[in-house]
């Protein structure tokens, strides 16, 4: 007899989930680490991403004021500074510069750009090298080139780059972040719940006939195999359990039916000895 046969196998498929059960554990594991793997690689992304975009933005802005400090190199030469701060003026251009200036390799100020409203931070201003670089200070991306004729370094540009950019792209990142992992736990969710019952099944199935015995004591029943795992394994050790509890069983019954037999045999012999005895003791009792 198959447990299919039994109309069950429905009951459990439709039974309402538990925490503590194994549907529950098979959930939170797949949500987990679904969920797990999304943030470390979303976390990677951010991070090369982030590399990459601050990468980028140096080698804007260096490249930008070697630009200026090349064409910076007249009006420092001829102390100029009107034309200098002229030309810092023209980088109203690209909001992401909030200040500019223009040192003399003496370190003096020579000349200077500041958008309205902007409070300079307390910097270290870098000083004069043969090559741009680029730091950050208290927020601000600090970018510094030479201004330099025939090898000889007569100044530098300093720009002060606001990282709102930055701060704007981090933040949709979180916002991406957030449902990417919300997204990634549903899927796993969803995923879960169809294909767990791949493995969750058979051990309803088990656990379904294993009442079912309990409660008919009918050692008849066979709970079909749909895999060659471990679970199909399970199933084929308790199918033999089954088999050989019947082979007992019917032993039992065997050895009962015989003693039986041989009780009633016995009785037969004592009841036929008893009236033996009786038939003697009459004949005794008459002789005398």
């Amino acid at each position: 007899v198959s447990f299919q046969d039994h109309g069950l196998r429905d009951v459990m498929i439709f039974e309402r989930p538990n925490p503590k059960t194994v549907r529950g554990k098979l959930l939170t594991i797949s949500i987990v680490s679904t969920v797990t793997a999304v943030l470390t690689f979303a976390v990677l992304v951010f991070v090369f991403d982030f590399l990459t975009f601050r990468k980028s933005m140096d080698a804007e802005m260096m490249g930008l004021a070697e630009v200026v400090g090349r064409n910076a190199q007249s009006p420092v030469l001829f102390d100029d500074p009107a034309t200098a701060e002229s030309l810092l003026t023209s980088l109203r251009s690209d909001p992401r510069i909030k200040a500019a200036y223009i040192y003399k390799a003496e370190g003096g100020l020579f000349a200077s750009y500041e958008t309205q409203g902007w409070t300079p931070p307390s910097v270290v201003i870098a000083p004069p090298t043969s090559r741009p670089s680029s730091s950050i200070h208290h927020g601000v991306l600090l970018v510094s080139a030479p201004i330099q004729v025939e090898q000889d370094t007569i100044g530098w540009v300093t720009f002060h780059v606001g990282m709102e950019s930055a701060r704007a792209k981090f933040l949709y990142f979180l916002v991406f972040l957030v449902f990417g992992a919300l997204l990634a736990a549903f899927m796993g969710w969803y995923v879960s719940k169809k294909m767990q019952k791949i493995i969750l099944e058979p051990i309803n199935e088990l656990l379904m006939a294993a009442k079912l015995i309990s409660q008919e004591r009918n050692y008849q029943f066979r709970v079909a195999k749909h895999s060659d795992d471990e679970i199909g394994d399970l199933i084929d050790a308790f199918n033999e359990m089954l088999v050989q509890i019947n082979a007992r069983d019917k032993d039992l019954v065997h050895a009962r039916d015989r003693m039986e037999q041989r009780v009633v045999e016995r009785t037969r012999e004592l009841q036929s000895e008893v009236e033996e005895r009786k038939r003697a003791q009459q004949v005794v009792n008459n002789l005398l």
